[in-house]
């Protein structure tokens, strides 16, 4: 049944084939899911895939593929293949948004500001790593020294 809902179909009415499948994947991203599974298959191991699927009312989502091949012990031929598939279409979304925010405003500061007569500011030494109570004092009149306290 989370098939067909993330697909965009009633319960029951997904063939649960690649044919049937294949017909749910985007048109413009369908080479790319075939090549990743037939490399996944040629080679095994886990894959992960993000791409777009289409539903009936041709309304397009997108979703993310993670799974791994298991492989017969005896003869090495792939057994089955078992993963998980979620909808990202948010996140798809937001990041979309920000890409299309940084072409848009992203040198809008590098734009406003002149730059400096005198060159870029000067870049400043990282500051020293925090250690106890931080780095030896150089002995002084205000601290006492080992020679100071015996004499």
């Amino acid at each position: 049944a989370a098939l067909e809902a993330l697909h965009g179909l009633e319960s029951g009415t997904f063939p649960r084939t690649l044919a049937a499948y294949q017909t749910r994947v985007h048109p413009d991203d369908r080479p790319m899911v075939l090549n990743s599974f037939e490399d996944t298959l040629r080679h095994g191991g886990d894959f992960a895939i993000e791409y777009r699927i289409t539903w009936p009312d041709d309304t397009v989502r997108w979703v993310e593929g993670r799974g791994r091949l298991f492989r017969d012990s005896a003869a090495g031929a792939p057994a089955r293949m078992i993963g998980v598939c979620i909808d990202i279409t948010e996140r798809k979304l937001a990041e979309q948004a920000v890409i299309a925010s940084v072409q848009r405003f992203g040198g809008f500061m590098d734009l406003s500001l002149p730059p400096s007569p005198w060159g870029p500011a000067p870049r400043r030494p990282p500051p020293a790593p925090a250690r106890g109570r931080g780095p030896p004092r150089p002995p002084g009149p205000h601290r006492p020294t080992a020679a100071r306290l015996r004499g």
